[in-house]
């Protein structure tokens, strides 16, 4: 029993020592003495320590920005990607606050580059939505060189904030633009408008569609086109082209083989849920192919060709895996001779200009 209540009372006081030092190698980092704190570290203290909102001793120095204290830290070997009780690391502070050379030193330990914060919350004289990764800090705060250096490190700059704006949309500078969409062509500068940004992109698609002809299905392929243009908030206006073609082999019933080719063209609203899913519905005009085919004893071999236009809507969705994508969409075809609704799954590229 006293043995017990012994190793009890021992392991109160090494927490006790252990949150003391802890403590006093966040106030020193605070206070700025240098030389108390490689005194510290040699103690083996826990370098990952945590304060009252989980900063750690390496969030404090990079948002203190004291550059040889960062490297001290790291040299014994602290998490960059702890984040504290709002999700930020300790790159989102050194991309917010311009520390370059602290961003430098993070990035060589391979700190997550596209880290999300957790919640909304305010530093300095900005509030920071949840989602927000380092590339936004330092775009909204218009350190060209940091974005230039986080790009060149796989920052994605279609990452979204929970309010579903891209950094691109944070931004008035037209040298920052130019430095998020090296690959695609920004036409004209940012006009001031704080949630607008135009760029164009083309996804070439490929995939099988699933269409329906006298209460028969049938299976066949989907080539296409889309483009969107227009980007603001989370909502882009495109082009959506497609040539869809689907067989149907009816020979238990009088031998009849129907052949149908869809045309829809259609002009397409999409709504970005997030930097994965995508809705988007559109209109527009369609043109279809029918070829039916018989052979039977009575009537021998014939051949029907029908052409006619009609109404189109398409809804669908999109899922997104950085610049390869999944589209399933419906197209509806309305005409004097009927609707047609075919289903069709299509995996495609997105290409910027």
């Amino acid at each position: 029993m006293i043995k017990s209540v012994k190793i009890y009372v021992f392991l109160l006081i090494m927490l006790n020592v252990s949150i003391a030092f802890s403590n006093e190698l966040h106030d020193a980092i605070r206070m700025g003495n240098d030389l108390e704190i490689p005194k510290l570290l040699k103690a083996r203290i826990d370098v990952n320590s945590l304060d009252n909102e989980r900063n750690t001793p390496l969030i404090l120095a990079s948002i203190i920005g004291n550059h040889p204290i960062v490297r001290l830290i790291l040299y014994y070997k602290a998490d960059v990607n702890s984040k504290n009780i709002y999700g930020f690391t300790a790159v989102h502070y050194a991309s917010a606050l311009g520390y370059m050379s602290i961003v430098r030193m993070l990035v060589e330990k391979k700190v997550d580059v596209n880290a999300k914060s957790e919640r909304s919350f305010f530093f300095g004289d900005r509030q920071y939505s949840a989602y927000t990764t380092p590339l936004i800090c330092a775009v909204r705060a218009g350190h060209a060189d940091i974005v230039k250096y986080l790009i060149e490190n796989n920052a994605s700059p279609d990452s979204m904030d929970s309010e579903g704006r891209i950094a691109g949309q944070m931004t008035g500078s037209g040298e920052i633009l130019k430095l998020l969409y090296k690959d695609r062509k920004v036409p004209g500068e940012n006009k001031g408008n704080f949630n607008d940004i135009t760029t164009l992109s083309f996804i070439p698609e490929f995939g099988f569609a699933l269409g329906s002809s006298q209460n028969n299905l049938g299976f066949g392929w989907c080539l296409g086109l889309s483009g969107n243009y227009y980007y603001y908030h989370n909502f882009t206006l495109g082009l959506d082209a497609s040539m869809i073609y689907h067989m149907i082999d009816n020979s238990d019933h009088y031998n009849v083989h129907v052949q149908e080719y869809l045309y829809p063209i259609l002009l397409t609203a999409k709504c970005i849920f997030n930097d994965k899913v995508s809705f988007f519905f559109g209109m527009g005009k369609t043109y279809r192919y029918t070829k039916i085919s018989t052979g039977t004893e009575a009537f021998g071999n014939r051949t029907l060709k029908i052409y006619r236009s009609g109404f189109a809507l398409g809804t669908g969705f999109e899922i997104t895996f950085g610049k390869f994508m999944i589209r399933i969409k419906f197209i509806h075809d309305y005409s004097e001779l009927g609707t047609q609704s075919p289903l069709v799954v299509t995996a495609g590229y997105s290409i910027y200009f």
